[in-house]
């Protein structure tokens, strides 16, 4: 199992990052690996969405069914079952100069990849992910910041 947990302290409103963050359309201008999303209908316990995922070029773009929540103003998450059970969470906390974000993304690479995922390098994997989710969190403060300049 992979955790990896980012944060990133910002000068912009939990207001402003939170209409970034709450939108799951901005999905694949946050996250560089998702290339694509089909967002369904709001239901009762969030929105169905399809993430198309680029795993490179040895496993191509595989598309994650899962559900897109929010609560409370200061959580947001994707959580998908299949091709690779990931779990994706935002939350925001209002500091007194603007807000801390932080991004989790817990997943399972055996359900994937099967038994080659005990060959896989972890460190770097983690590290991998790690860089993304830093990438991912400097996009949402340009995006919020984008956004009140508007």
């Amino acid at each position: 199992m992979i955790n990896v947990t980012r944060e990133r302290r910002t000068a912009h409103s939990a207001n402003a990052l939170w209409n970034v963050l709450s939108d799951p359309t901005n999905l694949p201008r946050v996250l560089d690996r998702i290339k694509h999303v089909d967002i369904g209908e709001l239901g009762a316990h969030g929105i169905p969405v399809k993430a198309h995922f680029d795993f490179g070029v040895v496993f191509g773009v595989k598309i994650a069914e899962g559900l897109f929540s929010t609560h409370h103003h200061h959580h947001v998450s994707f959580d998908a079952h299949q091709p690779l059970p990931i779990v994706a969470r935002w939350t925001l906390k209002p500091q007194p100069n603007g807000t801390l974000i932080t991004a989790q993304l817990r997943f399972d690479l055996k359900d994937f990849v099967g038994p080659l995922a005990r060959m896989a390098p972890m460190v770097t994997v983690r590290k991998d992910v790690s860089d993304e989710l830093d990438e991912a969190l400097k996009r949402v403060d340009i995006m919020a910041r984008d956004q009140t300049q508007s």
